[in-house]
């Protein structure tokens, strides 16, 4: 978006110059009203004929000069003059109003065929074709007519401008000496070269209207904008001109403004810190109620762009990319070297991008892009949520901030929804194809990584599976996992015997969870909490049903401590049979009992349902040993 400026804007540069147009006509006509004050026939007014047919007082080569203050000079020169049959006064041949201008100006030149006026001098009127010259500019029509007592020079013919720069042409002229007021009716177009080389600008509208003495105009009716590929329209298009210089001040797009930009800025000519806007696409599509385009005090420098109502704008690149803004209103800020200072959108304002069938979106109730940065700014007001879509993962939070450069999210206080996909698994022991939510005080997501950091008091869910952390880490491509900080998995066991179902707990430091050996490890001081039973140890992995991704068992490993009532059983390691529902326990096993001493073998096997433990001992000597729970002694 920063190019659009590109140190000048390039249809504020074209209205400029067909303003300029607009001058130079103004300026043609008000030589004609030179002819208010007597235009200088070089007799006295000759007797009138009582011969209709009879032409009176005929003069040949006619030319006559005047001077004016500060040496001025204006020159008549016609090759014929007389009073016609008609009673009307003509100057007929090669007639020229020729204006020097002061010492050191432009000289104008208007001409034509004839021209003729009643004895009053109320109405003149020039014939073709008449043709005004002014520098390079030539302004030419087949009549030109002006109303001495209205003050207004008026033509309904096909007028055409033509310049090195510029063409222009219109289908009808009136102008108001004493308002200022200039109207180019009918077809009203302009064609200007923006360079040596490439296609003109086109303006058309149905008509032009200029008022000198505030300085605006409009061009109205069916607006139409044209440069090589691109196109624009609206309704009427406005402009002001600054109080001393003829640059603009604004312009002003109304009524279903449209601008179809098509490589107008390409990437080449965009500075090398210039907006991350002009990176999204080499072309563009903008819509609105009505824009307005604001330049410098004095300079032709893009100052603002502002829409309002529909707002939305679209950046379309080669790669595939497509990125659409809309909100109600739309602002682009810019600084005096062509740099955007600031980007916002208010009111239901929303981003969405489109690339290989990935789509990312964000909406809130402002989008604000600082310059110098490329991360926008979601936010609502007190109470909203700002929501942001990448893929099927939702994301609601109080606040929210995207990267447009490297497509990275961060938000505040956030709830986000991960979409089951057919074939990969959502992490952990969660299930496939379902969603599993998430909170958290803050959120990360990392687009070239796929990965998902979820920070202060992260909780993630799915049904009644539910791990917790003070900070979670979801792979979304791998469905790997990790965790730190308070870790713990919480999700229902139902036993085998028709025990009641009970809850399980495990909780550690650390966990790492890795779908593809269907494991989840969790590391340092790790804790297994069964409804009677309680498994420490330095590690525990967590086996999964490959399919379901339901729990299948435990291992415990290093340190093992399992405490059941007031027995402890020792050892290092320890595993976990879930459809067995027992606990067998290794690595030179010892069973303490409060009161009764200690018990040592080769295997301690813990079976929940009833609380007995079998104590195996190996050698010459094999026995098992089944020692009661406290509770049936």
């Amino acid at each position: 978006m920063t190019a659009w400026s590109n140190r000048r804007l390039r249809l504020a540069k074209g209205l400029r110059l067909a303003v300029a147009a607009a001058f130079v006509l103004v300026t043609a006509l008000l030589l004609v009203f030179l002819l208010r004050s007597r235009p200088g026939r070089p007799a006295a007014e000759p007797a009138r004929s009582a011969n209709p047919e009879k032409k009176v007082d005929e003069k040949v080569r006619l030319r006559y000069i005047e001077f004016r203050g500060e040496k001025a000079k204006v020159e008549f020169t016609a090759d014929r003059a007389f009073i016609g049959p008609d009673d009307l006064y003509h100057m007929v041949g090669n007639v020229q109003i020729i204006d020097h201008g002061r010492k050191g100006g432009q000289k104008t030149v208007l001409s034509g065929q004839e021209v003729v006026h009643d004895a009053e001098r109320t109405r003149y009127k020039f014939q073709g074709p008449v043709e005004i010259l002014y520098k390079d500019l030539t302004i030419r029509t087949s009549d030109l007519t002006y109303y001495r007592l209205r003050e207004t020079f008026q033509t309904d013919r096909r007028l055409e401008m033509i310049s090195p720069q510029f063409r222009g042409r219109a289908l009808g002229l009136a102008y108001d000496l004493k308002t200022g007021r200039l109207t180019l009716s009918g077809g009203v177009a302009f064609e200007v070269l923006m360079a040596q080389t490439g296609p003109p600008l086109v303006i058309g509208a149905q008509t032009f209207v200029y008022h000198q003495g505030d300085r605006q105009g409009s061009f109205q009716g069916g607006v139409s904008l044209s440069h090589g590929r691109s196109r624009g329209a609206c309704r009427s298009l406005d402009f002001d001109l600054f109080a001393n210089t003829d640059k603009l001040s604004l312009v002003y797009l109304r009524g279903e403004a449209r601008l179809d930009l098509r490589n107008e800025f390409p990437k080449q000519r965009a500075a090398p810190d210039s907006s991350v806007f002009v990176r999204l696409g080499e072309d563009q599509n903008i819509r609105a109620d009505e824009i307005k385009l604001r330049t410098f005090l004095d300079q032709s420098l893009l100052h603002s762009y502002e829409s309002r109502g529909h707002s939305s704008i679209q950046f379309i690149s080669s790669t595939g990319l497509r990125t659409r803004f809309e909100a109600e209103t739309i602002d682009f800020i810019f600084d005096q070297l062509g740099g955007l200072r600031e980007f916002r959108s208010f009111n239901r304002a929303r981003m969405d991008q489109k690339e290989e069938g990935q789509t990312r979106t964000v909406q809130g109730d402002s989008v604000v892009l600082q310059g110098g940065s490329d991360w926008l700014w979601v936010r609502v007001k007190p109470g909203g949520k700002a929501r942001a879509a990448l893929g099927k993962t939702e994301i609601l939070a109080e606040e929210l901030d995207f990267g447009l450069e490297r497509e990275d999210l961060e938000a505040r206080v956030a709830k986000v929804v991960l979409a089951g996909r057919p074939g990969q698994s959502p992490g952990g022991f969660f299930e496939q194809e379902q969603p599993v939510f998430v909170t958290a005080g803050q959120m990360r997501y990392i687009q070239e990584e796929k990965r998902f950091v979820f920070l202060d008091n992260a909780r993630m869910w799915q049904n009644r599976k539910m791990l917790l952390a003070g900070q979670l880490v979801f792979w979304e491509e791998t469905g790997r996992a990790s965790g730190e900080g308070g870790v713990q998995a919480i999700f229902p066991h139902q036993p085998k015997n028709g025990r009641a179902e009970e809850k399980v707990e495990i909780s550690a430091r650390r966990l790492r969870s890795l779908p593809e050996e269907n494991i989840m490890i969790f590391e340092a001081e790790a804790r297994l909490r069964l409804e009677k039973t309680e498994v420490r140890a330095e590690t525990i992995q967590v086996h999964l049903q490959p399919e379901t991704r339901e729990v299948e068992g435990m291992t415990a490993q290093g340190g093992v401590v399992i405490v059941q009532d007031a027995r402890e059983g020792r050892g290092q390691q320890a595993v976990y049979d879930m459809a067995a529902d027992q606990i067998a326990l290794t690595g030179n096993p010892l069973l303490l009992e409060k009161n009764k001493g200690q018990i040592e073998g080769h295997k301690l096997t813990f079976h929940l349902a009833d609380g007995t433990i079998a104590v195996e001992n190996k050698g010459r000597e094999r026995s098992v040993t089944l020692i009661k729970s406290n509770r049936e002694q």
